[in-house]
């Protein structure tokens, strides 16, 4: 299988030696499309900077190879791997950008806030030097991000939801595309069981948010943070609601 084929097929994981193998754009005066490869390294060196050490390295990239996605696990907490995400782009649609995701170990399920930290479009004024001080930044805040992330996930077990509730629920994710109505019977099963099985969640908004992104977790990188990005923004204002 050639290189194009390959990235025309890659969708949840890409081989980091192909991430690198995407060739970097030629520099015009006022565009500086960096490699993914230069992203990498520059990432690489403000971890070690950082004093964090890589596990797990995770990749998704477009069809064509024009938008990457990463995901490095730099730590575990109590049942969660911290995990820092980034992306970059050589098509002028996407800035460079970091992000905090908590992956929790029992589902494997990826939770994010989508806050990008220290956004940069490839003008001319980036450096190799500034791209590396830009990771470092965007790092130092991601590791910040971390305990606010968790925090938040936790408190959702706070909010207790009864099964009327949780079936209206729903209904609304569906009509505001947050959950795929395709998803239903398998998103049905987790929260709510069957007269065999036991629900895998539970009744709460926390249980509520973990069936949502159990459903996303095969998704590509760019595709989950969206698509947590929605869930999230939904969950908020379910829980501002229940506190009135």
């Amino acid at each position: 299988m050639t290189r194009e084929s390959l990235i025309n097929s890659a969708r949840r994981t890409t081989d980091e030696a192909l991430v690198r193998s995407v060739p970097e754009p030629e520099f015009t005066s006022s565009w500086h499309p960096y490699s993914h490869a230069k992203v990498l390294d520059a990432t690489a060196i403000a971890v070690e900077k950082s004093k964090l050490e890589v596990g797990k390295k995770i990749y998704s990239l477009s069809a064509g190879g024009d938008k990457m996605f990463g995901l490095w696990e730099v730590g575990k907490r109590d049942g969660k791997t911290n995990c820092i995400g980034f992306r970059n782009s050589i098509n002028k649609q996407l800035s460079i950008g970091y992000l905090s995701i908590l992956t929790v170990i029992v589902c494997t399920n990826q939770i994010t806030n989508a806050n990008w930290f220290i956004l940069r479009k490839h003008t001319s004024g980036l450096t190799v030097v500034e791209l590396s001080k830009l990771a470092y930044e965007a790092i130092s805040q991601v590791v910040q991000d971390f305990d606010t992330t968790d925090r938040w996930h936790e408190s959702l077990k706070e909010v207790k939801i009864e099964k009327r509730k949780m079936e209206q629920l729903t209904i609304k994710a569906m009509r505001q595309d947050v959950l795929a109505p395709s998803k239903f019977k398998e998103f049905d099963q987790l929260l709510f069981g069957t007269e065999e099985v036991e629900p895998i969640y539970e009744p709460s908004l926390y249980g509520f948010h973990g069936a949502l992104t159990q459903l996303i977790r095969e998704h590509s990188l760019g595709t989950n943070t969206l698509e947590n990005q929605r869930i999230t923004a939904f969950v908020d204002k379910v829980r501002s609601k229940s506190a009135h």
